[in-house]
C-alpha cells in the first residue's frame, strides 16, 4: 500500500482538475469485472464551458473541489483529507479521519454517485445508480477502477502507485505501453521523468522513449523537455539521431533551436544538426542554433561550407552577416570557407558586405 505524498501534492491538485476539465472516463478492465466506457466530454463540451474549482487548506485540512456541468453532462468531485490509494491506483483503501470522497458524474442521461467516508471497519461506501442505492459490487469496483486509472491516465496523479507495478511486470516496456495509452503529454511526461529516476535506462530504452515522444507528437514544450532531461549522458549514436528525430518533428523555431543548442555538444552528428537547423525559419533563431554548432572545435572544412549554405535563406542581412563572421572566426577556416563566405553576401547591402569582407580578409 502506498501513502499520498505531500511532496506531489501540486501534481494532485492540478492533475485531478485538469483530468476532470479535458479528460474523460474511458474504458479499462479489472479481474473483476469488465469497466464501462463513458464518452462524457466527447458528447458534452460545452461542460468546459461551465466549470469552477477550488482548493483551499486550513490547518493541514486539504479540500479539493471541482465542478462541471454541461447540457447532457456533468461532474462534481470533491475531496477532503489525506488519502491512501492501492498498489496500482484502482481504488481508494484509507481516509484520513473526518476525510471523504464525493463524485456524482451524470453522463447522457446516467447518474452514479459514490460517497466514500472512513468508518468503524475501514472506508464506508455508499453508491448509487440513477438515485437508487445499489450494492457496492464488482461493477462498481470497475467503475471507480475505470475513472482512477483513468484519471492518472491523464494526469499522473497516481504514478508513484503505478509505475513501481509496471516495473515489476513488465520492465521498461510496461511502461511504455502504458504511457502510449495517455492522450496528453503532460502524464506522459510524468511518468517519462520518473522512469529515468527509478531505472538505469539503456541507450534502446531511451530511443524508444524519444521515438514514442516522437510518434505521438508531443508538444514542442514537452519534447524539448524530455530532451533535457532523458539519455543525457549517454553517448549513442542510436540516442542521437533519435533526439534528432523529435527535434525535426518540432513547429516551433524556439524549441527547434533550444533543443539544438541543447544537444549539440553532446556529440550529435554534425550534418544531422544541421539539418535540424535547416527546418527553422527564423533569422533570430537560426543564427542562435548555428552559433551553437561552431561551438564545436573539431569541425571541418565540409561542415563550415554547410553551414554557408544555412545562411542563405536568412531575410535579415544582420543576421546572415552575423552567421558568415562566426564561420570565419572558426579554426577550421580555409581559403575554400572564406571564398564561400565572400559568395554567400551576394544581394546583402553594401554595408553589411564589407563587413563580412573584412573579417574574411583579417583571416
Amino acid at each position: 500500500m502506498n501513502t499520498f505524498n505531500p511532496r506531489h501534492s501540486a501534481w494532485w491538485y492540478a492533475g485531478i482538475i485538469l483530468s476532470l476539465l479535458l479528460a474523460t472516463t474511458a474504458s479499462a478492465g479489472t479481474k473483476a469485472a469488465p469497466a464501462p466506457s463513458s464518452s462524457i466530454f466527447h458528447i458534452c463540451p460545452d461542460a468546459l464551458d461551465h466549470s469552477s474549482s477550488s482548493i483551499r487548506s486550513d490547518d493541514g485540512r486539504q479540500t479539493i473541489t471541482v465542478k462541471l456541468d454541461g447540457v447532457r453532462c456533468a461532474i462534481d468531485f470533491r475531496l477532503e483529507g489525506r488519502p491512501q490509494f492501492n498498489d496500482d491506483f484502482t481504488d481508494l483503501t484509507s481516509l484520513s479521519s473526518g476525510g471523504f470522497l464525493r463524485l456524482d458524474v451524470k453522463d447522457d442521461g446516467e447518474r452514479r454517485q459514490l460517497e466514500i467516508e472512513p468508518g468503524r471497519d475501514g472506508l464506508s461506501r455508499t453508491w448509487k445508480v440513477n438515485g437508487h442505492e445499489q450494492p457496492y459490487d464488482d461493477a462498481a469496483r470497475a467503475w471507480f477502477a475505470a475513472f482512477l486509472v483513468e484519471l492518472d491516465r491523464r494526469t499522473a496523479v497516481g504514478v508513484d502507485y503505478r509505475l513501481p507495478v509496471l516495473l515489476r511486470k513488465g520492465g521498461v516496456s510496461a511502461v511504455l505501453d502504458e504511457t502510449g495509452k495517455m492522450p496528453g503529454d503532460y502524464a506522459r511526461s510524468v511518468y517519462y521523468s520518473k522512469l529515468g529516476d527509478a531505472r538505469q535506462l539503456s541507450g534502446d530504452d531511451v530511443v524508444r522513449i524519444l521515438d514514442q515522444a516522437t510518434s505521438l507528437k508531443s508538444s514542442d514544450y514537452y519534447a524539448s523537455e524530455l530532451l533535457k532531461h532523458v539519455g543525457t549522458t549517454i553517448n549513442d549514436a542510436k540516442v542521437r539521431s533519435a533526439k534528432l528525430r523529435l527535434i525535426q518533428s518540432m513547429s516551433s523555431d524556439y524549441y527547434r533551436a533550444e533543443s539544438v543548442k541543447q544537444i549539440a555538444g553532446s556529440g550529435a552528428e554534425t550534418q544531422a544538426l544541421i539539418d535540424a537547423v535547416a527546418t527553422i525559419e527564423s533569422d533570430y533563431y537560426r543564427s542562435e542554433s548555428t552559433a551553437a554548432i561552431l561551438a564545436n572545435p573539431s569541425l571541418t572544412e565540409g561542415d563550415l561550407l554547410a553551414i554557408v549554405k544555412l545562411t542563405a535563406p536568412a531575410r535579415s542581412d544582420y543576421y546572415r552577416s552575423e552567421m558568415l563572421r562566426r564561420v570565419l572566426a572558426h579554426r577550421a577556416a580555409t581559403d575554400a570557407v572564406r571564398r564561400a563566405v565572400v559568395d554567400a553576401t551576394d544581394g546583402m547591402s553594401s554595408y553589411y558586405r564589407e563587413e563580412v569582407e573584412k573579417a574574411s580578409a583579417r583571416r
